[in-house]
C-alpha cells in the first residue's frame, strides 16, 4: 500500500511539473508577443457601466476611414447627451492613441443611436482583433456630468491584406512611433518580438535598442 501511494504521489508530481512547464511556455510566448491570447476571445460589446445603454451591434472598419461604429439603444427613462470628450481607448498593440467620438450624439429614451469613433490613420489587416474600453462622458440634459464605461472586442472588416514587411519596414512604417513591422502591421515597440535585430529589446521610449 505504501509503495502504491508513493507511485501515485510521483505521478501527480510528474503531471504537475508537465502542466507547469506548459503554462510557463504559454506565458513566455505571450510576453514576447509571439502568442496573442486576445485573438482567441469572442467578439463582445457591453455598456454595463452606463446604466441605460444597451449595445445592439458594432463593427470596426480597418480601411482608410479607420472607424469604430457601435449601435446602441437607450433602455433608460432619461435622454443621453454624449459629450465630444468621449473616446475609445485601445488595449491592443496594433493601435496607438485613443479614438475620439465623432460629434456629440443625443439618444432619447427608448430610441436607438449610433456612436462613431474616429481612429485617425489606423489601418490594419481585415480579420484582426482589437479590444478596448469605451469611455463615455454624458449628461441627462442637466448640469451634472456623468461618466460611463463599456467594453468592446471586435474583429475588423475591410482593410488591406498588406501593410508592411520586416524587410521593408523602414520604408513602410514612417509614422512615429509606429516604426516597427509586426504581423504585417506598423506598431510601436511594446514587446521584444517587435524588434527584428538580434539582441535588441524595447526601450522606455518604445523604440528598439540595446
Amino acid at each position: 500500500m505504501k509503495k502504491k501511494a508513493q507511485i501515485t504521489m510521483e505521478s501527480l508530481l510528474l503531471y504537475g511539473a508537465a502542466i507547469l512547464v506548459v503554462l510557463l511556455a504559454i506565458a513566455a510566448l505571450t510576453y514576447f508577443g509571439v502568442l496573442d491570447l486576445g485573438r482567441l476571445l469572442p467578439d463582445k460589446c457591453n455598456f454595463e457601466g452606463t446604466g441605460g445603454l444597451r449595445c445592439d451591434d458594432y463593427k470596426a472598419d480597418a480601411t482608410s476611414a479607420s472607424e469604430i461604429q457601435i449601435e446602441v439603444t437607450n433602455k433608460g427613462t432619461k435622454g443621453y447627451a454624449i459629450a465630444s470628450s468621449s473616446r475609445f481607448v485601445a488595449e491592443d498593440s496594433t493601435m496607438t492613441g485613443d479614438c475620439p467620438i465623432v460629434g456629440s450624439p443625443t439618444i432619447a429614451p427608448g430610441n436607438p443611436g449610433t456612436l462613431l469613433f474616429n481612429c485617425d490613420g489606423w489601418v490594419d489587416q481585415p480579420g484582426s482583433r482589437i479590444s478596448g474600453k469605451v469611455e463615455l462622458d454624458y449628461t441627462f440634459g442637466g448640469a451634472l456630468n456623468h461618466k460611463g464605461f463599456g467594453q468592446l472586442t471586435v474583429t475588423t472588416t475591410g482593410g488591406t491584406s498588406y501593410v508592411c514587411t520586416v524587410a521593408t519596414q523602414a520604408a513602410d512604417c514612417t509614422s512615429a512611433p509606429d516604426n516597427y513591422c509586426f504581423n504585417n502591421a506598423c506598431v510601436e515597440c511594446t514587446a521584444p518580438a517587435h524588434c527584428t535585430v538580434a539582441g535588441e529589446t524595447c526601450l522606455v521610449d518604445h523604440t528598439c535598442g540595446n
